[in-house]
């Protein structure tokens, strides 16, 4: 098939403006039906922000509710995409496309599209520190979830935005909120006792296994648990910068203990560089202490995890590295916190 292409940009828009505004929107549709028609599913992918970009411009012209749904797909995909690569603003536009051609009663027929528009542009809100606008749609998130584990992976989400812009007694009210709804009942003050137990669950729950061979350790399956680890570590910093003696130890050993006993995720090499931390401090075992650090970078780099990454080489670096190495050698593995948090 043969293609043709104009020989400059300004020739195109010089035909471009020929086109009468009246049958621009119209224009714009067709091309892009057309491309979308004819391109394969690669080059769908591959051209992905044209077709949409075309078919905003002629949205108003669709009045099929399968083509707008469609199209409302299209745009949270890209929308996505953009937000991946950080271009927010554009992100909020095509998510705030998505949620104009869904139907008015989306939140009941299109749960789980209006469900995922939702939770992008809450983060995109939150993002572009449009920080009232994001607890809006963290509020709208809670009414319409429709289950305990949802509700608790949005105040995941509220947990982490709380700590990042210094709400840290919110955050960990969200966070011990999120975790009683997974039947986990948290009490923000834990005594020594409770320390001592989840430290000698730990033990139990290593059942003899080395270190090193957790990196084998079988994936996290069970949603539940992998909603809670996630909580626990949001609301690490939170607890750490909070003051509070007990809280921070007790919630990295009880994410460690999920981990021991549910198996390993993401969130799981973060938990064991923790543990590290406490080991080489108030817990006073360096060896071991970079083990589990040890451990943990590894296991960040199996699971090929960039979100995490950075925030596992900055714990392992700053608070388990050192005890066991001359301060010299921290400054590569500072580089390279750096970026993956730049990559990230």
């Amino acid at each position: 098939n043969p293609n043709y292409r104009f020989q400059h940009d300004r020739i195109q828009q010089a035909a471009y403006a020929l086109i009468d505004a009246d049958h621009r929107q119209a224009v714009h549709l067709s091309v892009g039906r057309l491309i979308q028609r004819h391109a394969d599913e690669a080059g769908r992918r591959e051209r992905l922000i044209d077709i949409v970009g075309h078919l905003n411009e002629g949205r108003q012209l669709i009045e099929d509710p399968a083509e707008r749904l469609l199209l409302a797909q299209l745009n949270l995909t890209a929308g996505t995409q953009a937000q991946h690569s950080s271009a927010y603003g554009a992100a909020l536009a095509y998510l705030g496309i998505a949620q104009e051609l869904l139907p008015h009663d989306a939140w009941d027929s299109q749960y789980t599209l209006m469900l995922a528009v939702a939770t992008e542009y809450q983060q995109c809100a939150y993002l572009t520190a449009r920080y009232d606008e994001a607890e809006t749609w963290i509020e709208r998130l809670l009414a319409h979830a429709r289950t305990p584990l949802e509700r608790a992976e949005i105040l995941s989400q509220r947990t982490r935005q709380y700590a990042t812009i210094g709400k840290m007694e919110d955050s960990i009210r969200a966070a011990v909120m999120g975790l009683s709804l997974l039947g986990l009942d948290l009490n923000d003050t834990p005594d020594a006792a409770a320390i001592r137990s989840e430290r000698a669950a730990v033990r139990r729950n290593l059942a003899g296994r080395r270190i090193a061979d957790l990196i084998d350790a079988p994936p996290l399956t069970d949603p539940a648990a992998g909603v809670a680890i996630r909580l626990l570590m949001e609301i690490f910093p939170a607890a750490f910068l909070s003051g509070s003696g007990s809280l921070f130890p007790f919630l990295v050993l009880k994410s460690v203990n999920i981990s021991l006993r549910m198996g390993t995720s993401p969130e799981s090499a973060f938990a064991y560089a923790a543990y590290g931390m406490l080991l080489c401090g108030s817990l006073d075992d360096p060896a071991l202490g970079l083990e589990f650090g040890q451990l943990a970078v590894a296991m960040n780099d199996r699971l090929d995890d960039i979100g995490l990454k950075s925030r596992v080489i900055y714990v392992y670096t700053m608070f388990v590295h050192h005890w066991s190495h001359h301060w010299s050698s921290m400054t590569p593995w500072f580089r390279r916190g750096i970026d993956s948090g730049y990559r990230s």
